[in-house]
């Protein structure tokens, strides 16, 4: 594969990948379905916090990418390989569209398969190794998958919406604190 097509595979496929939260979220509001709308925004944490761990994973194994030349052994070095930060959006993305469809094969497939889509046009491009792109799947996957389980024992053990308690300062005296949960 070319780098030009391996670059709009990439984007095309990445573009799809990260639109289809919206979309889901979107039919949730449409739908009234609470259920679409949590998954999506459960997703975009995915998103956020899976790019997070992909900075801290660059930076603790420092792997050379394919273009180097120093081969697919080459950690610890200066390289920026392992994982994909362009790839792994993506599978924390088609995790999240997954589970709104209660895994269903009809939204699971084509979730996975566009998220494997950027890792392909990544490899394409010579930027990335395949096992970059497999790490890059399970942390983004991994991540969201994490939260959904965060946020269901939330569900299960939330406490009172509003929370008042007495406070006592040293300095200031004695008062009431009162927490919100939104």
């Amino acid at each position: 594969m070319d780098r030009h097509t391996a670059s709009t595979l990439q984007t095309t496929a990445s573009t799809i990948s990260l639109s289809s939260l919206g979309v889901v979220y979107i039919a949730g509001l449409v739908r009234d379905d609470e259920h679409w709308r949590r998954e999506a925004l459960t997703g975009a944490e995915g998103v956020g916090a899976s790019s997070g761990l992909v900075k801290l994973t660059k930076m603790a194994f420092r792997r050379e990418r394919p273009d180097s030349g120093e081969g697919s052994t080459a950690f610890f070095r200066h390289g920026d390989s392992f994982v994909s930060d362009a790839a792994t959006p993506p599978f924390a993305a088609a995790q999240a569209v997954s589970s709104a469809f209660d895994y269903a094969w009809w939204a699971t497939l084509p979730a996975y398969a566009t998220a494997t889509a950027v890792g392909i046009g990544r490899i394409g491009q010579d930027r990335h190794w395949a096992s970059d792109i497999v790490a890059s799947a399970y942390v983004g996957a991994g991540t969201t998958a994490l939260f959904d389980c965060l946020h269901a024992r939330e569900e299960r053990d939330a406490p009172a919406a509003v929370a008042v308690s007495p406070q006592v300062d040293p300095d200031h005296g004695v008062g009431i604190g009162v927490a919100l949960r939104f």
